[in-house]
């Protein structure tokens, strides 16, 4: 698939530009043709002294205060880029639209794309949008030069910050939204829009792969995009004194945490009988916490006739978690042992047993690779079984044997933030050595849903995948319970039948993990805050 891009020059072109230039470079089928550059001598539309002077103060602070975590070395990528055909444009603006001659359509029409991708500009001519063969391609914060993407969201107060994939055809209408993403939604707006810019390519490589696979109606009945005004003095003073008001918060929070110990994230367990979807939470009563820890992530296990829960170990002095394994007997948590105790953060111990072995897969996102262990010895001793994805950060990896006998690899892993999306991939066997990609991968963008909170169980013939809500700016704010409704190579579908708000126990801010095991469930929450020092 040929793709071109129009840009304004190489020097104007930010940090998420270019990783987005090396996403295509090393996706297989798809060819950067044709780099488009606006000649800007008749229009500048990065330049917009409309916005209010309030509004660029506050983007200084903001960029200064959160940079790109994300390092990219532009070098090699600017020496692939200009080794691709170059076509200078000089466009008009006439009534809020850009036109472009029908010479400069030409030369653009003569490499035949499939889709140009705009990143610079507002909306254009029918004219030029109708030579490539799928319109023009953009993402909705690639067409705010002022730079506002992220900002009303909190200005409104909503949960989550929206991303948008457009289009737009020699058709006549309005541009339309071929797909969109959600991610959690900070007090920053700036980080807002880092996490917007860098986390969207993602749904643009999806929508291009799924387009060259010829496996997406582009021309479908997609909504039409109406772009934000421009903030004024009072909306940005409104904004101030959110942004002032909760990072005076965060630091009140960091003072209090040194000089009394109070931790403002701290996770405890709570266990039932029976089926979680048929219980009342609120009888649910949290476990005693040791101090200086917080328990998190369980997993339920049965072995010669006791029960087992496996679960992050947490210090907070270490800050780092290890796995540890406790004995249930009669509600509570006994004998508890480390299992795993690495150099690097473990969490999430996805612990199961096949064809009479037991295995566990706890989540290694900082060693950048998935590791399986097989057991040795119940329940301690531990063994490498198999690794892949060698050089990844990966989360929250979950095994799945459906009724048909296919074994499935869901798990979370982004440039940015490991909770939008959701990536499927079928396997021949625990050793890894057969790894095929979901066609769709990812499957799911979107931090209400997204990451993985549990191990799919089965509940009234469905398959019930939990997953973390993550919204409201709270990590693991709450749980869904999605029902699988297709899943195969080619297709995946899920309904959320259930959503689980952290408000069954007095304190609790969020809850993020559910395992159901047979007549028995454990869940996590999070106290908005708790002592927890150092020592015990």
């Amino acid at each position: 698939m040929r793709i071109g891009i129009l840009i304004h020059t190489f020097e104007a072109l930010e940090n998420w530009e270019w990783l987005l230039i090396e996403r295509i470079r090393a996706c297989t089928g798809l060819t950067l043709s044709l780099v488009v550059i606006i000649d800007r001598s008749n229009i500048d539309d990065r330049k917009d002294a409309s916005v209010n002077w309030l509004f660029r103060m506050q983007a200084r602070l903001e960029s200064r205060m959160y940079p790109s975590n994300i390092a990219m070395d532009s070098e090699e990528t600017e020496r692939y880029l200009e080794s691709i055909p170059q076509v200078v444009i000089r466009p008009e603006s006439q009534k809020g639209v850009n036109t472009v001659s029908a010479v400069d359509r030409t030369a653009i029409g003569a490499f035949q794309l499939d889709v140009l991708l705009q990143h610079a500009l507002g909306p254009v001519d029918r004219e030029l949008a109708a030579v490539p063969k799928f319109g023009i391609w953009s993402l909705a914060h690639a067409l705010d030069p002022r730079g506002t993407t992220g900002l009303w969201e909190n200005i409104r107060g909503e949960k989550v910050v929206g991303a948008r994939l457009l289009q737009q055809t020699g058709d006549p209408g309005a541009i339309k939204v071929i797909d969109e993403a959600f991610y959690n939604i900070h007090w920053s707006f700036y980080k807002n829009k880092r996490l917007v810019e860098e986390e969207s390519i993602d749904l643009l490589c999806k929508n291009l792969t799924l387009l060259e696979g010829g496996r997406v109606g582009i021309h479908g009945s997609g909504s039409h995009y109406q772009p934000e005004r421009l903030p004024g003095v009072l909306d940005m003073l409104h904004y101030q004194w959110k942004f002032f008001n909760r990072f005076s918060g965060r630091m009140s929070r960091e003072i209090l945490h040194r000089l009394l110990g109070v931790r403002y994230t701290c996770w405890t367990l709570f266990l039932g009988d029976g089926d979680f979807m048929e219980t009342d939470p609120t009888s649910l009563q949290p476990i005693a916490l040791p101090k200086g820890a917080f328990w998190a992530d369980p997993f339920l296990f049965r072995h010669n006739g006791a029960r087992y829960v496996f679960f992050e170990n947490y210090s907070y002095q270490d800050k780092k978690g290890k796995i540890s394994c406790g004995r249930l007997e009669q509600g509570k948590i006994t004998s508890v042992a480390d299992v795993l105790d690495l150099e690097y953060h473990l969490s999430y111990p996805f612990v199961f047993e096949e064809e009479g072995e037991i295995y566990m897969i706890p989540e290694t996102g900082e060693n950048r690779r998935v590791d399986i262990y097989r057991c040795r010895e119940f329940p301690l001793q531990w063994e490498l079984h198999a690794s892949a994805f060698e050089g990844e950060s990966i989360v929250d990896t979950t095994y799945f044997r459906d009724e048909n006998g296919q074994r499935w690899l869901f798990l979370n892993k982004g440039l940015a933030d490991f909770c939008n999306n959701l990536y499927i991939y079928q396997i021949d066997s625990l050793k890894l050595e057969n790894i095929r990609p979901h066609r769709q991968n990812p499957v799911i963008i979107d931090t209400r849903v997204a990451r993985n909170g549990g191990a799919i169980f089965r509940y009234n013939g469905q398959w019930i995948r939990p997953s973390q809500n993550n919204a409201h700016g709270i990590y693991g704010y709450g749980l869904k319970l999605n029902a699988i409704q297709k899943i195969n190579l080619e297709e995946y579908q899920e309904e959320t039948l259930v959503s689980i708000e952290p408000d069954f126990h007095k304190g609790i801010e969020a809850t993020h993990h559910l395992h159901q095991l047979e007549d028995m469930f454990v869940i996590d929450g999070s106290y908005s805050w708790k002592f927890c020092n150092y020592s015990g």
